[in-house]
């Protein structure tokens, strides 16, 4: 005697597979299409500034919300895994400083010198600006 026995497996589907993030902290979200409903699935981050708020724990089609911590760094990548699937979470570094001083000003002419002071782990930037035939001109110094 021969049993037939019908197995179904989800097929898992996310509504993005990549998304930006600003630099505050904040949350997200994203929706997770399971066709048919099947086993449990979970959502887990894979860093310490990443963490799933809602979502998982179900067999069925889910919203999964998600939260990120402030970033005071440079721009940073971590990951969910979503019911097996990967969900890349970039972050947006931290705004830069800028520092702008009059170093030289005429009658028809001005030069402005500045720094730029990137978000950690970078290198800080000099540059001037100054008029040349009624027009603004840029140049790095150094950077």
């Amino acid at each position: 005697m021969l049993v037939a026995t019908e197995v179904s497996l989800a097929a898992y589907t996310l509504s993005a597979t990549n998304c930006t993030e600003g630099s505050g902290a904040g949350t997200d979200s994203v929706w997770l299409e399971a066709s048919p409903p099947a086993s449990i699935w979970t959502a887990t981050a894979n860093t310490n500034w990443l963490r799933v708020i809602a979502g998982g724990g179900t067999s069925n089609s889910d919203t999964v919300v998600f939260g990120f911590q402030v970033n005071t760094g440079p721009m940073r990548t971590g990951a969910l895994t979503i019911a097996g699937l990967t969900l890349t979470v970039r972050q947006q570094g931290a705004a830069v400083a800028t520092t702008l001083a009059a170093t030289d000003v005429g009658t028809n002419h001005v030069t402005l010198h500045g720094m730029v002071t990137p978000n950690a782990g970078a290198t800080a930037g000099f540059f001037q600006y100054s008029t040349n035939g009624g027009w603004l001109v840029s140049t790095v110094i150094t950077g």
